[in-house]
């Protein structure tokens, strides 16, 4: 498995349902629609780890903490529901739940969703992978229980970089609203996972434009303290886990097999090889 995180992205600047995915309840709520263990097993051949931390668990590495390996918003149709009813939701189930408590009060809807508002996204996702198809397709089935219609888009992998990429604050092109890229986030070439290039405000990697001054500190600090640096990688991790600027999904693995005879042959997190080491033995 590569040194990153799987991931798929809410648009928090999209002027129709931007409002809605910026509200922390409701990712919390979508988060528990991800059945990713399941995913794993039906669609990705087994062949799969769940994401729960931008400091991925898998594969084993000094970076992680124990919290890396729990997930705190397991797979839960009911969890969703009453996340979505505590908030003002109508939940209609097999058709598109509406905002009736709207403002920001703690029950309320939050802030920017009007009384009516509907839960219906557009989810735009890469063409020509089959364990792709199958968990977009279970996750639209799942969130029509809670009256969460998902209309799924689906594009060529360039089509979705120049949409996602191309999107700014300020930006007219930032009329998406829900990204899957069909490929990790990989450390790589700096190994060390800390979140300035992804998860800080105005960072490059940080397409959906999400932004929370607490996570910036926490950022800040991974790369800024000597003494307690893994301390300060462990709250940021802990902290974005919880937070959810992305959706989390499970990575794709690859099972390689090698000639009992082969030697010079290292798998590695990235699939590099290297067959100008490669010798073969008698026997």
């Amino acid at each position: 498995f590569p040194f990153g995180f799987d991931y798929f992205e809410p648009n928090f600047n999209n002027p129709k349902v931007g409002p809605i995915l910026r509200q922390l309840y409701f990712r919390q709520a979508f988060q528990h629609l991800v059945d990713q263990t399941g995913w794993i097993h039906a669609y990705y051949g087994g062949l799969g780890v769940p994401t729960y931390s931008p400091v991925p668990a898998s594969p084993a590495n000094p970076y992680s903490d124990a919290n890396a390996s729990v997930n705190p918003y397991p797979f839960s149709v009911p969890a969703a529901r009453a996340l979505l009813t505590g908030h003002g939701w109508k939940i209609v189930p097999n058709g598109v739940s509406t905002c009736t408590r709207p403002g920001a009060a703690a029950s309320g809807c939050g802030q920017g969703i009007r009384a009516g508002e509907p839960l219906n996204f557009t989810l735009m996702y890469p063409s020509g992978l089959p364990y792709t198809d199958g968990s977009m397709t279970d996750l639209q089935s799942v969130a029509k229980q809670v009256g969460i219609e998902i209309s799924l888009d689906e594009v060529t992998s360039a089509t979705i970089t120049s949409t996602i990429l191309s999107c700014a604050q300020s930006s007219s092109a930032c009329d998406w609203e829900i990204g899957q890229y069909g490929a990790s986030w990989v450390f790589a070439p700096d190994h060390y996972p800390s979140g300035e290039e992804i998860f800080q405000t105005g960072a490059l990697g940080n397409v959906n434009n999400y932004s929370d001054p607490a996570v910036d500190k926490l950022i800040a600090a991974t790369t800024t303290s000597s003494a307690g640096a893994r301390a300060a990688l462990h709250a940021y991790a802990d902290q974005v886990r919880l937070q959810l600027p992305d959706f989390w999904q499970p990575s794709p693995g690859s099972l390689d097999t090698a000639a009992s005879n082969l030697r010079g042959y290292t798998p590695n997190a990235y699939g590099f090889i290297s067959p100008q080491e490669w010798y073969f033995t008698k026997g």
